[in-house]
């Protein structure tokens, strides 16, 4: 589903909607109170050297599995619509591949992840301070 096809508010699994978010665009936001140490969403798909995605699709939502091999999250799933934050409420495990709620996440809070736990590139940084993109 493109996110251009998304109006409004669009629930995409139980407890979850996709919004228009304060942050960035669109976010994903709870609709009922999110334990910590929940796991919020298993990254799924192919596993592909950094090489083979486009660069602003690898740096928006690219997910490190191993040094240089990184899984885009599926188009419309709730790891394609996390947006970043310093302070995000849920962590990226690149053992797992799974976005988990690193605190109790209440409802209607939008769930968030920093960009710079998915990835060990040296160096990497976000385009922008205080979590939100200009």
């Amino acid at each position: 589903m493109s996110a251009g096809m998304l109006s409004r508010a669009h629930r995409i699994k139980s407890g979850l909607e996709i919004k228009e978010s304060p942050i960035h665009g669109r976010g994903v936001f709870a609709l009922v109170r999110i334990p910590k140490g929940t796991v919020v969403e298993e990254i799924k798909g192919k596993p592909q050297h950094c090489s083979k995605i486009p660069a602003a699709l690898l740096l928006r939502r690219g997910m490190e599995v191993s040094k240089d091999v990184y899984i885009v999250p599926a188009e419309g799933s709730v790891g394609w619509f996390l947006n970043h934050s310093d302070r995000a409420n849920c962590t990226y495990d690149i053992s797992t591949r799974e976005i988990r709620a690193k605190q109790d996440i209440l409802r209607g809070e939008e769930l968030t992840i920093d960009y710079h736990e998915t990835t060990t590139w040296p160096g990497y940084t976000t385009q922008w301070k205080g979590g939100k993109p200009p």
